[in-house]
């Protein structure tokens, strides 16, 4: 399965009445870029990143899937097609700042380990925020 970003203008984008709900929250800044993380065609979730020009590293806001792609490694999948995003737009790091959504599905501690699997450590001694450097090192 390849996952695939699409550009969302808007919330109304997206088809998912979760999605489109979760993208509503989602910062209204110009910085920040909506995506409809798409998998055959069909809609999975919702990616929202902050590209700032004078930032170190672009800012992954939210990485929401559809609950019934959740627990079964769509969200690995979604998170390599976000870091590859972020590397072809030239960014060489990526931050979260890790807070679950729903936390009948997952704590805090599970994702920040999700992520951490995935090489994501603290950006400095004691930050809550994790950073990814991308690409050769």
């Amino acid at each position: 399965m390849i996952i695939t970003l699409v550009p969302a203008l808007t919330a109304d984008a997206l088809d998912s009445v979760a999605l489109r709900s979760r993208a509503e929250k989602a910062p209204r800044i110009g910085t920040a870029h909506l995506f409809r993380a798409m998998a055959d065609g069909a809609e999975v979730g919702l990616v929202v990143l902050d590209i700032y020009e004078r930032a170190c590293c672009a800012i992954l806001y939210e990485l929401f899937l559809c609950s019934p792609r959740r627990n079964g490694g769509i969200g690995n999948k979604v998170l390599a097609a976000v870091e590859r995003h972020v590397m072809a737009s030239g960014w060489t790091c990526l931050e979260v700042w890790p807070r679950t959504l729903d936390r009948s599905n997952r704590s805090d501690a599970q994702l920040i380990g999700w992520y951490g699997r995935h090489g994501y450590v603290p950006a400095e001694a004691g930050s809550e925020r994790l950073r990814k450097r991308l690409g050769p090192a």
